[in-house]
């Protein structure tokens, strides 16, 4: 039984798992132990076995505690990527063994990984969630815009922060895999190790570099490495090329500020018979703009006015903000109506003569014609002193017989109709507020617009003024017109003389009115889904088959836990050859000191001695052999006599990789 009684194993090897069975006979372990005790003692004999028979008593008191024990362990292992498992029934002399499993390890990199896997997807979903949310709005104001950019800026940094320490947590695993298959100078072995960092990656380049050889195998995985995080960081910028704010072509958005209005007070000059003429060319610029057949305050926004096509035509003013840059249909209209009593034509009614006559409720009225339209011609008589209302004008209106115009394909002639109308502007209204004196304009002004489409300008013509359209004219019509037909030809032709003077620059003139509700550029969201959608699918790609091809690769090594306690347990037998010294020297320092060795991360296999096994930096001739995968088994340390396996003056010609 003096076996069971060796020494306490002090190599820490994380990674690694235990054995139950206890070292043979003859062991080196059960040598040192030997030699430290007195012969004969049988008194410390007694008390180490009794403490070997009772220790299984004291773990396993409950069967409930052995079960939380069991489930603690495998969620601080599944965190834990190297942590290797303990053995069941760890001993005092065996808690620092460890059992290297490639399958246990394989399934605690994914369970580690996948989790920063699954945040770029989240990112990703997110991302394509808010592009697509603000791709749908109308229109986005400024506190939805800083919204959008926070979180786009938001999500853009923990994706890009996220796939960095991705990456740096892949490099971590892949060291142990590229120093464990060759011998490498010291300064290559230690900047693989801090290969999570691209400055380390960088100094690779030239670090290693090999005798006698343009490229090394090194040099190439510190340029694929490189690229990976290049193309990485460049994929998530790109996203951001994928989508822009532009300004909305048809919708703005108000605050309230200083506007700018039509002014129609000033469609009267200096020149009052000058100022009836521009009303008319007015209302022709206006005339070929189409109106739409609604009244509906949302239809407005379809086009600044409509009509009922029976005499009633409305307008939705155009408000400009202050610096004249940017305009929106706003709820103010004005109203033209036109009402038109039809009669039948008893002589003149070719159009060529200087008279009409028409039949009135019995009765023949003749009226002058000092401006003949013409056969198939349209004339207006408008009266300069109507006494139909403040803000009406009368015209008399006369269709002349003929064919139908050029421009249409009608076989039927126009018959004669002479009109007897009025035409009434409205003052101003407003669908949500009552609109204030500084919105209105005068009855003079009111009168000379809804007569415009009969003002010539001739200061001859007295208390009336004549205009006459021939038949090849846009205002002529295309078949004998009705009275309606008419009063929507003079309610639409003074509308378009508002229209035309509101909705072009700078128009009948303008002018200042606070308090309004000021037009302000409207943003919409752009995205160009053909790249913006590979990219935000291609990147959790990516990153799986990356995180895949690493695993695989690099689960051929003992992956080492990233603690700094491990790490330089790693490097404690090559740093021991300094002793007491070197504790404020460089890394470089240290390798020159050391006299650069070739180093590498590998082991000597488990069933060399005892069934354990050692990993450690081993310097080149140590006749430690490299190879390409670690074998499963338990490991320790040094403390199981490995300085004296007879297998391990093995050598090969050149210590490489088989």
């Amino acid at each position: 039984m003096a076996h069971q009684s060796y020494s306490q194993i002090s190599t820490t090897e994380p990674g690694l798992a235990d054995s139950n069975d206890p070292p043979a006979p003859g062991h080196p372990v059960e040598l040192r132990r030997r030699s430290a005790s007195p012969a004969g003692d049988t008194a410390d004999h007694d008390v180490s076995r009794r403490q070997t028979e009772e220790r299984p008593r004291i773990r396993r008191n409950s069967t409930d505690t052995e079960t939380f024990s069991r489930f603690k362990d495998g969620l601080r292992y599944s965190l834990t990527p190297s942590q290797h498992h303990l053995l069941p029934a760890s001993t005092a002399d065996q808690r620092t063994v460890r059992r290297y499993s490639k399958h246990d390890q394989r399934r605690r990199l994914w369970r580690l990984s996948i989790g920063e896997f699954m945040l770029t997807v989240t990112f990703c979903v997110t991302y394509f969630a808010i592009l697509y949310s603000y791709s749908n709005k109308d229109t986005i104001s400024v506190p939805e815009r800083r919204i959008f950019n926070a979180l786009t800026t938001a999500n853009s940094l923990a994706l890009g922060v996220n796939l960095a320490g991705s990456l740096r947590s892949y490099a971590k695993m892949m060291r142990w895999r590229l120093l464990s298959i060759r011998y490498r100078p010291l300064q290559t072995f230690d900047l693989i190790m801090g290969s999570d960092s691209l400055l380390n990656i960088c100094k690779l380049l030239w670090r290693g570099r090999e005798k006698g050889k343009l490229w090394s195998k090194i040099q190439g995985y510190a340029v694929l490495w490189f690229l990976v995080n290049l193309i990485a960081t460049i994929l998530i910028g790109m996203i951001g090329l994928t989508y822009n704010l532009d300004i909305s072509p048809s919708l703005v958005l108000t605050r309230n500020a200083t506007i700018k209005i039509t002014d129609l007070s000033k469609v009267l000059t200096d020149d009052y018979q000058a100022s009836l003429s521009a009303v008319n060319t007015w209302g022709f610029r206006g005339f070929n703009l189409q109106p739409i057949d609604s009244y509906d305050p949302d239809d407005a926004f379809l086009g600044n006015f409509g009509s009922r096509f029976n005499g009633s035509t409305r307008y939705y003013f155009d408000d400009w903000n202050e610096a004249g840059t940017s305009d929106l249909v706003s709820w103010r209209y004005v109203e033209s109506e036109a009402r038109c009593t039809a009669y039948e034509v008893l002589d003149g009614q070719d159009g060529n003569h200087t008279s009409v006559t028409y039949s009135q409720n019995g009765r023949s009225i003749n009226q002058t014609l000092e401006d003949p339209p013409e056969t198939g011609g349209l004339a207006f008589i408008t009266s300069t002193n109507s006494t139909c209302g403040a803000r009406c004008i009368n015209i008399l209106a006369f269709q002349a017989s003929g064919p139908a115009p050029s421009s249409v394909d009608s076989p039927d002639a126009i018959e004669a109709r002479f009109f007897v109308c009025n035409n009434t502007i409205s003052t101003i209204h407003d669908l949500e507020l009552s609109p204030g004196p500084e919105y209105q304009f005068p009855d003079l002004q009111a009168r000379m617009l809804a007569g415009a489409i009969g003002w010539s300008g001739d200061l001859a013509q007295g208390t009336h003024q004549q205009l006459s359209y021939l038949n090849s004219s846009p205002v002529a019509f295309a078949s004998t017109p009705t009275a309606i037909n008419m009063s929507d030809l003079i309610s639409r032709f003074a509308i378009g003389a508002i229209a035309a003077g509101d909705g072009t620059a700078p128009g009948i003139g303008r002018k200042l009115v606070s308090h309004g509700q000021a037009p302000v550029d409207a943003q919409i969201l752009q995205v160009k889904w053909a790249y913006c959608l590979p990219i935000l699918v291609g990147l959790p790609v990516l990153q799986f088959l990356t995180l895949m091809a690493v695993i695989i690769w690099a689960n051929k090594a003992a992956v080492r836990d990233d603690s700094h306690l491990a790490i330089s347990k790693v490097y404690y037998s090559l740093l021991s050859r300094l002793a007491g010294h070197g504790c404020m020297l460089r890394g470089e320092e240290i390798a020159k000191e050391l006299q650069e060795p070739e180093v590498a991360y590998g082991f000597v296999p488990p069933d060399t001695v005892g069934g354990v096994g050692h990993t450690d930096v081993f310097v080149a001739g140590s006749g430690v052999l490299v190879r390409r995968a670690f074998e499963e088994g338990m490991y320790d340390g040094t403390g199981y006599g490995l300085e004296r396996r007879g297998d391990v003056g093995r050598r090969r010609p050149k210590e490489k990789m088989e």
